[in-house]
């Protein structure tokens, strides 16, 4: 005979793409499952709260959280960087034709460059 498990899902409520709560047998508490698309994985929080209005609530203000600290540290990548994409502009440049130098000189430019260190 089989015996359930209380780690199993009692109720889920989807709020929309990529965010929902759910409930387990082992906690009174509601969770947070929320799509980090950058990662590709789920986060999942305890919301701390009993009711499941509250816990929408809560939802809410972990994924406006969430995704404003996970913009930032994407936007902070060496990857997704302007300068790294500059650096890719003109090594391509550098490789079709030698007239880069007024491109590099504009970015990096010690004055007024887009990409300058103080």
């Amino acid at each position: 005979m089989a015996v359930e498990s209380k780690n199993k899902t009692t109720s889920i409520k989807h709020l929309r793409q990529g965010l929902s709560i759910f409930q387990t047998g082992r906690s009174p508490y509601w969770f947070i499952r929320l799509r980090d698309p950058l990662e590709g994985r789920y986060v999942v929080k305890s919301s701390k709260e009993e009711s499941r209005v509250e816990a929408i609530a809560a939802a809410n203000k972990f994924e406006k959280a969430f995704f404003k600290k996970a913009n930032g540290d994407f936007s902070r990548k060496k990857t997704t960087s302007f300068e790294h994409c500059a650096d890719h502009m003109l090594a391509t440049q550098t490789a079709r034709s030698k007239s880069h130098d007024s491109d590099r000189k504009l970015l990096y430019h010690q004055k007024d460059g887009i990409i300058w260190s103080p």
